[in-house]
């Protein structure tokens, strides 16, 4: 079973402070064993969907060929 953590102290090689940290000992791939995510900053979310919302050339040019 998976458990989610939150850093109180930032460890080198691992995160942050307030990093969260999933630890999962049982997965079957050694590398999801330990996973880190940052935080999202609230304040960052409208750049952020903005940025979704703004299709790459290159995307465009796969979607083309695609479909």
């Amino acid at each position: 079973m998976a458990e989610v953590i939150v850093l109180p102290v930032g460890i080198p090689g691992i995160g942050r402070k307030g990093d969260y940290i999933v630890s999962d000992p049982d997965h079957p791939n050694p590398k999801f064993r330990l996973a880190r995510f940052g935080v999202l900053e609230p304040a960052l979310l409208p750049a952020i969907k903005a940025n979704a919302r703004v299709i790459h050339p290159a995307q465009k040019e796969r979607s083309a060929a695609s479909g």
